[in-house]
């Protein structure tokens, strides 16, 4: 990863437990907030979230 995309990534606001994306799609975080990442790239802005296990 070079250092200008390292640069565009924040932590998720910890306030925040609704992450709403464009039209009708809407994400529901509930637990450890740092596991989800925001940036901004060449292709436009993303969340990457970290997960142990899918239930």
């Amino acid at each position: 990863m070079s250092k200008e995309q390292n640069k565009n990534k924040v932590p998720l606001a910890s306030h925040k437990t609704i992450i709403r994306l464009d039209r009708n799609f809407h994400i529901y975080v509930h637990g450890d907030r740092k596991k989800i990442e925001q940036g901004k790239d060449e292709k436009g802005k993303y969340y990457k979230i970290y997960f142990k296990e899918e239930s």
